[in-house]
């Protein structure tokens, strides 16, 4: 274990030495103002949840809002998901949810060489 020394210690310029009560100052000012902000910002996230808001819908969004690129690859995410959705007839004009986790499975069987009918006049 090493001891410290006066020798060990870096030296300090002398107008750092005098701006240092002042940045102290500043900082723990900040600080403080930061946690302030933080509580205001908790407020306002209960204050939305009590309102009937969902928050983490909101907070997707907040992302979004502040990296436009983000919302774009979730877009494009969203797209790319809607298509599956629909190829698996899960939205869309000829949407059959109640189905087509059934169709899904069969396929599954299918393709390990089942023959698996659902009874579902779409050919599976």
């Amino acid at each position: 274990m090493s001891t410290i020394t006066k020798d060990s210690v870096a030296p300090v310029r002398p107008n750092a030495e005098a701006a240092l009560p002042e940045l102290v100052g500043q900082i723990s000012s900040l600080e403080d103002e930061i946690g302030v902000l933080k509580d205001r910002i908790a407020d306002l996230w209960a204050s939305a949840k009590d309102s009937g808001l969902d928050v983490k819908a909101m907070r997707i969004v907040l992302k979004e809002v502040r990296d436009p690129e983000k919302l774009e690859a979730h877009i494009a995410g969203e797209m790319i998901v809607d298509r599956y959705r629909k190829i698996l007839r899960l939205i869309g004009d000829d949407a059959d949810p109640d189905t087509a986790k059934l169709r899904v499975i069969a396929e599954g069987l299918k393709a390990r060489g089942m023959n698996v009918s659902i009874g579902v006049a779409d050919g599976i």
